[in-house]
């Protein structure tokens, strides 16, 4: 006689299996064991979760209440470890599990705080590790820190001068003949 598992994700990290319609168990990052097509679910401490074990991988059904993803049938063992990974059934990208995280919070040089006013995200020359950065959202030129100029005059350039000790774009004179300059703004 075929046997049917349903498998039912109820919390983040919580689960829910169900032989043939009977009353579920729970479990919290169970483990699974595959040999062949047979399946072998087990709690962390290695104990059956469910009596019945040797379930084929066909006849599981996986249904996502907890992130309402849908539910789903007809797995081959590939594609049964794939889900379960995807649903987080190991537990790994919830608490400092080997399996890596899903989310931009999971990541351990993420900043705790979001609230550093004026700054964003960027990584580091070494590109191992994300660093708060002056965040710059200029629309006007006079703006930039390295502008001295609080508008445009007539017949004048921009130019670079030195003030107070910074080099600094400035309005300069323009020159009468003989020189061509370019500027960009």
């Amino acid at each position: 006689m075929a046997n049917s598992l349903q498998i039912e994700k109820v919390l983040s990290n919580r689960f829910e299996f169900s032989l043939n319609g009977g009353t579920a168990v729970s479990a919290i990052y169970p483990t699974l064991l595959t040999n062949g097509t047979k399946c072998d679910f087990k709690t962390s401490t290695g104990a059956n979760i469910i009596k019945k074990q040797n379930i084929d991988v066909t006849e599981i059904t996986i249904v996502d209440t907890f992130g309402g993803t849908g539910t789903f049938t007809g797995f081959n063992v590939i594609t049964l470890w794939s889900k379960l990974t995807e649903l987080d059934f190991w537990g790994e990208t919830s608490g400092g599990g080997s399996g890596g995280v899903t989310t931009f919070t999971g990541l351990t040089d993420t900043p705790s705080y979001f609230g550093n006013n004026g700054k964003t995200l960027q990584i580091n020359t070494s590109e191992n590790k994300l660093e708060a950065v002056p965040f710059y959202n200029y629309k006007d030129l006079i703006e930039l820190d390295d502008v001295s100029i609080s508008s445009l005059t007539e017949n004048k350039i921009l130019g670079v001068t030195n003030v107070n000790g910074t080099n600094k774009v400035t309005l300069v004179d323009k020159p009468s003949s003989g020189t061509t300059y370019f500027s960009a703004v």
